[in-house]
């Protein structure tokens, strides 16, 4: 940073380019505040268009000409501003209109803006050189018989500029000032008049009759007579100004997540940042200054109650183009204990809640009190206050028509008060700097605070476990076996799927005397087990390879868990991957290709509840997959949320359409709609071809479809697909419906893993919206290459790419029969019911075709979902046992959804260990308003997951039905619905490494 001296013009008084009324103008009784009695210095730098080339000779002397001329035209608009204070026989501060004008310095620098540094922030370097000189000013603290405004214009070599005021603080407020220089900017802009015509008025601001104190003497007691400060033994009034150190600190869109992240979130969503700002600001200067802890510290947070936005916040009918002061003063106070020992959030309450009281009646008695004190020769004393002023406004839409940005804008000289004005990080990044100024000691240890305030990385999470129990029935279940259904016998399903469930607690659902949520999800489990007993029982194989169930009542795992951090330390929002997933799980994810190792002779469910500081909770299931799909295991969950909610039972039955599938079937119901297509038809084509396919497939999904899918398995026993390669999309939206636990609100949902396929989830996008999260598992390279053609989707209708030639892929999206496809299944069936909806597709369609293409070819593979593909899928699988498929290269994209336990607010759940698998889950994003997170597994220097957080809402209760002979292989097997589809996929040979 380089030094200079400025090559003044000597002062001249501009006055207004035309007459101007002669009058006297009483000062309100707010700007008549003795605290208002100096100038306040206040500095604005812009940047011309073009900082290496020099300014055109038609604006080397712009000050002089083009700036004066405005600035004369505009003291006709605001003409007060052309006179000098004076005081009335009644002790009264008044403004004489003589038009004798304001000071006006033109200067030069020999240097370029940016040789100042970037970004420029408070301090300025120089600043004494970029205002006018103190002989011109005099003693800021003398406002009677002089200039109300100061101004020097200084213009750089690289065609830039920075304005330099003085302005008596009794005339405006910083609200007022840049109203005055907006006006001089509009007029040398060319417009006729200013755009914001000024209003004087200040009579709105005076002492009513009878005055009332009332609602702000509790607030301002401490500063009567200097109650705030204690004298000598105040560091910052002991330290001489000049050895204190001045630094700026800059807070960005990274900087204020991580800051919210340490709130509750009710209290995040409800802060405003600058709230949010003063109470950290606040509280860490506080600590830094070492106050003893029973030393009460106050804050101040002025405010104007001036324009729109104020008047409809505060009541206060102040018109727009008011420019004097209408500062409303917000004051808080709390002892040094309270603020350095208690939580960020508790801070911020008193902040927000300070901000509350800001009513009319507040700010009109205000001002009757600061009358009343000046009246009995009283006065308020801020030593020792702290105060944060919002200056981000400061500078606004100012434009000279010289082109350029504004760089910085702020208080000219060091102050004890910190100011927030806006600036650019180092990324480039919109950001709020604030100014501290404080002794050199104090200095590092506020910078530690804050620093230690901004850390991101989720804290490490150690779940305390109790021993794993086994939770039978609570009640005696059938002794039987159960015949599992060809689709559930897949053999791609002999493995556990991880799913996990994140509830956050609210006020509602906060009951002081009610159990800890494992005890009652405890309960609830092994009521729900009555109605699903076959979960409690063990897959065995039967001579002829088919899997049964034999319900034995063995029960579950269960493990009750502690975590030694709150929910919010995971991180807002919570995404996928979830941080620590494998301290939510009983066990690691197990598959295995010896179906005796996986899935035979084990329990079928694994469940872990881990409870968290703030009283929320998460709930982990690894789920044997044989037994029940995602549709299922979320069914089951709801059994236990109902039941763990007070519901007498998990609910009725009805019947839905499809393949007669019943409600309440927990079984296996997928319908695999399969389309394939030739990476050149994929990326060389449009979107809408793409579109088209998927469509295709999908319609291909009827009755006979889903019935021949079965037969085809069946058929394949043995044999089996290899789905390595196939790229699955799987619709978890749906996953852990309308969870109600009874005890807060659900967060977020999916697979606690990554997985190579794609899971579509419900979420909330940065406005709020609700919006669908897809997840995405690629190598580092692929996954860069990927988000750059979904932003160029986001950004263009359609692109082009005839000359790539790539691999064809095939594209799943599991698919639960038994809500639409397949009529005979029962609500309630919680087996494996998933119909695997397929779509195939050269990679040069995908990424050369338009999205509409892509649409069209993923809702042709849904529209093949029908009843005779899942049953023929079933087939086609019964067929294939012991060959199998193949899923490896898959991309897989799975629909899960919310939980309602009845007893908590639900925060995520999904699966609990990361998979390739794309799975969506619902959650909320960070504006509190549903979503859809989409999982996605990648390496990490690439991954770019999308998850934010959701509520849960009510949902049907259902009860749970059987009934696998419903997706059982027909006789005779009829495999033609399927196995075009599934042809490729039929002793594949594995994906290549």
């Amino acid at each position: 940073m380089k030094t200079f001296s400025a090559r003044r013009s000597r002062a001249e008084l501009v006055a207004p380019s035309r007459p101007t009324p002669r009058d006297t103008k009483i000062l309100s009784d707010l700007d008549d505040f003795p605290n208002h009695h100096e100038y306040t210095p206040e500095l604005f730098f812009r940047v011309s268009g073009d900082d290496d080339q020099p300014p055109p000779p038609d604006q080397t002397k712009w000050a002089t000409t083009v700036f004066r001329t405005a600035l004369a035209e505009a003291l006709v608009y605001l003409y007060t501003m052309a006179g000098r204070l004076r005081m009335l026989p009644s002790g009264k501060l008044a403004v004489d209109c003589t038009e004798e004008g304001v000071v006006l310095v033109a200067a030069e620098a020999d240097l370029r803006l940016a040789d100042l540094g970037e970004p420029l922030l408070p301090p300025f370097p120089c600043v004494g050189e970029l205002v006018c000189h103190n002989s011109i000013v005099g003693d800021i603290r003398v406002v009677l018989g002089k200039p109300l405004v100061f101004l020097q214009v200084t213009e750089f070599k690289c065609g830039g500029f920075a304005i330099g005021l003085h302005m008596n603080h009794c005339i405006a407020d910083g609200f007022g000032l840049t109203l005055f220089v907006k006006a001089i900017a509009d007029l040398a802009r060319g417009e006729p008049r200013p755009l914001a015509l000024p209003v004087w008025e200040r009579h709105l601001l005076m002492v009513r009759a009878p005055p009332s104190v009332a609602a702000a003497y509790p607030a301002f007691k401490p500063l009567i007579d200097g109650g705030a400060s204690s004298g000598n033994d105040d560091v910052m009034l002991t330290t001489p100004l000049d050895t204190m150190v001045t630094r700026h600190f800059l807070f960005g869109r990274r900087e204020m997540a991580a800051l919210r992240r340490h709130l509750p979130a009710h209290l995040s969503r409800r802060c405003t940042d600058f709230e949010l700002l003063a109470a950290v600001l606040w509280r860490c200067r506080t600590a830094a200054l070492f106050y003893a802890p029973h030393r009460q510290v106050c804050l101040d947070l002025p405010s104007n109650a001036s324009g729109r936005r104020m008047r409809r916040r505060h009541g206060v009918h102040v018109p727009e183009g008011y420019y004097g002061n209408a500062l409303a003063y917000t004051i808080v106070h709390a002892s040094a204990g309270e603020l350095c020992g208690g939580t960020l959030g508790h801070t911020v309450e008193v902040v927000c809640e300070a901000k509350l009281r800001m009513t009319e009646e507040y700010v009109r008695s205000t001002v009757d009190l600061l009358v009343s004190l000046r009246q009995r020769g009283r006065a308020l004393v801020f030593d020792g206050v702290f105060v944060v002023s919002d200056a981000t406004r400061l500078v606004g839409e100012l434009d000279f028509g010289r082109g350029g940005e504004w760089v910085g804008a702020g208080v000219a000289q060091p102050m004890r008060a910190t100011f927030l004005v806006r600036c650019r990080d180092a990324d480039g990044e919109d950001a709020v700097a604030a100014s501290m100024l404080l002794p050199p000691p104090a200095m590092d240890k506020f910078a530690e605070d804050i620093a230690e305030a901004l850390l991101i990385t989720s804290r490490l999470l150690v779940a305390r476990r109790s021993k794993p129990e086994l939770v039978a029935p609570s009640r005696p279940t059938p002794q039987d076996t159960k015949l599992l259904s060809d689709l559930d016998d897949f053999r791609n399903h002999y493995e556990y799927t991880p799913l996990v469930a994140f509830f956050r607690t609210s006020s509602t659902g906060n009951i002081p005397s009610a159990p800890p949520p494992q005890m009652t999800i405890r309960r609830a489990i092994a009521e729900a087990l009555v109605y699903y007993y076959p979960l409690a029982g063990r897959l065995r194989e039967l001579p002829c390879g088919k899997l049964v169930v034999d319900c034995t009542e063995e029960g579950v795992v269960f493990v009750a868990a502690e975590a030694d951090l709150r929910l919010a330390d995971l991180g807002e929002p919570l995404l996928l991957p979830f941080p620590c997933s494998g301290e939510l799980l009983v066990c690691d994810n197990a598959r295995s290709d010896s179906l005796h190792v996986a899935v035979v002779d084990k329990p079928l469910i694994f469940m872990q509840v881990t409870e968290f500081k703030c009283g929320g909770f998460a709930i982990a299931m690894q789920g044997n997959h044989c037994v029940a799909d995602g549709f299922g295991a979320s069914q089951f969950m709801n059994a236990i949320a109902d039941l763990a909610r007070g519901e007498p039972r998990p609910g009725e039955r009805w019947r839905s359409q499809g393949l007669h599938i019943p409600e309440g079937y927990y079984g296996n119901a997928l319908a695999y709609s399969i389309a394939n297509a030739s990476a050149g038809d994929l990326c060389g084509g449009t979107l809408g071809q793409t579109v088209e396919l998927v469509c295709e497939a999908r319609l291909q999904v009827r009755e006979e479809y889903v019935r021949s899918t079965v037969d085809l398995m069946a058929s394949l026993r043995g044999r089996g697909m290899v789905f390595d390669g196939v790229y699955v999309v799987s619709d978890l939206t749906r996953l852990f419906a309308e969870l109600d636990f009874g005890r807060g609100d659900w967060v977020v949902s999916g697979m606690a893993q990554p997985m190579l396929a794609t899971f579509l989830v419900r979420c909330r996008n940065t406005d709020g919206e609700d919006a669908v999260a897809a997840s995405m598992l690629l190598p580092p390279p692929v996954m860069e290459r990927f988000a750059e053609e979904i932003a160029g989707l986001m950004t263009t209708s359609s692109s082009s790419h005839p000359n790539r030639q790539l691999p064809s892929r095939l594209y799943g999206f599991p698919i639960y029969a038994s809500r639409s496809y397949l009529h005979h299944i029962l609500e309630g069936y919680y087996g494996n019911a998933l119909a695997y909806s397929i779509a195939d597709a050269s990679a040069s369609d995908l990424c050369g075709g338009t999205l509409g293409q892509m649409v069209e070819l993923v809702c042709e593979a849904r529209l093949r979902v029908s009843e005779e593909y899942v049953r023929s899928t079933v087939d086609l699988m019964a067929l294939l046992r012991g060959r199998g498929m193949v899923f490896d290269g898959v991309y897989v994209v799975s629909n899960l959804t919310r939980l309602d336990f009845g007893r908590g607010e639900w925060v995520v759940s999904g699966m609990a260990q990361p998979m390739l698998a794309t799975f969506l889950v619902r959650c909320r994003n960070g504006d509190d308003e549903d979503a859809v997170a989409a999982s996605m597994l990648l390496p990490p220097p690439f991954l770019n997951a999308i998850a934010d957080l959701a509520r849960g809402e009510p949902r049907p209760l259902v009860l749970p039905m059987w009934e696998r002979h419903l997706l059982m292989a027909r006789a005779p097997p009829s495999v033609t619905a399927a196995f075009p589809a599934f042809k490729p996929l039929i002793d594949a040979p594995a994906a290549p490494t």
